[in-house]
């Protein structure tokens, strides 16, 4: 079994290392000035969240993976504008995945919501434990002394931006953008070189209350494509009086889920995620697991709340 696993999770970090770099999350409705700048300081909030996820539990060195991002909004004048700071830390095996971004939003009041347009300017950096390598001694095909396999730690760290559209109202929202605009080429050592493709994503969600709004359904979904391959993310959460959230997940062909969320006293919000493989990897993992907090502090008067409010937001 455990041979099994190793070559599961072999496969698999091939398959993400050649194909998408940014890592999964089950909370990106929480997380949307993640994969769009154009998104950073929505609402009135001055809000700081993050996640840690353990993804395939029970596959030895499997991903794990922990976000943090901030973002406020700005008034200058007569104009809006978003400010943001995100971080990424993926370990998947040898290798550990690292972004840092700042971000910037400009948004014009459209109809009766908002319009932003934004960018983010960061690095991308990569690291190989080349020092944790085991090459096992017998058989001929084992080359102990490869000059091309990295035997002590390597690192190496680009420069990358992002662009993003973002339109959000009070009842739905709708985003695109596109990450690793300068496709960057990440070289480990002479003989490894990682490029990382841009990536396009859409976001779309809707708010539906209740005539009491005392309950609404929100259902969002998440595409992503490097046009080589994609992913898409479909959530429904129920929402009970703007302060518990809970529903279902799900990732194309991929995993299943249950996810829940609380906005405790305060700002405080906490939540957790449980998702379910739907692939062979069911057969050496019992599931990923995702905790989520986040705290939020109200920064202008309440006479400006919440008429360009993102849907996402508790």
């Amino acid at each position: 079994m455990r041979r099994y696993a190793a070559l599961i999770l072999l496969l698999c970090c091939y398959a993400l290392l050649h194909a998408q770099f940014d890592a999964q999350t089950s909370f990106y409705t929480f997380f949307e000035s993640t994969y769009n700048p154009a998104a950073a300081g929505q609402g009135t909030q001055l809000i700081a969240s993050g996640s840690y996820r353990l993804q395939w539990v029970g596959i030895e060195n499997a991903p794990r993976t922990a976000y943090f991002q901030a973002q406020l909004p700005l008034k200058l004048g007569k104009t809006e504008h978003g400010i943001g700071v995100r971080f990424m830390n993926d370990k998947l095996g040898l290798f550990t995945n690292q972004t840092f971004y700042t971000q910037y939003a400009y948004k014009k009041a459209l109809r009766k919501g908002c319009l932003s347009a934004g960018v983010e300017i960061g690095f991308v950096g990569m690291t190989f434990s080349g020092d944790s390598v085991h090459i096992p001694s017998q058989g001929e095909y084992h080359i102990e002394a490869d000059e091309k396999i990295p035997r002590q730690e390597s690192s190496a760290m680009k420069l990358d931006m992002g662009l993003g559209v973002y339109y959000t109202s009070q009842m739905w929202h709708i985003g695109v953008s596109y990450s690793h605009l300068t496709r960057p080429v990440v070289s480990l050592t002479d003989y490894s070189d990682f490029t990382i493709f841009g990536t396009m994503y859409i976001t779309m969600g809707t708010n539906i209350y209740n005539h009491s709004k005392t309950f609404a359904f929100k259902p969002n979904i998440l595409f992503r494509t490097d046009f080589a391959t994609w992913t898409l993310d479909m959530t429904a959460l129920m929402e009970f009086k703007r302060r518990f959230q809970g529903g279902f997940s799900y990732r194309w062909g991929d995993a299943v889920g249950l996810l829940f969320s609380a906005r405790l006293v305060g700002g405080l919000s906490i939540g957790y995620a449980y998702e379910l493989p739907l692939s062979k990897v069911l057969q050496a993992s019992s599931g990923s697991h995702e905790a989520y907090i986040s705290y939020a502090i109200d920064i202008y008067k309440q006479k400006h709340t919440s008429k360009y409010k993102s849907v996402r937001i508790l």
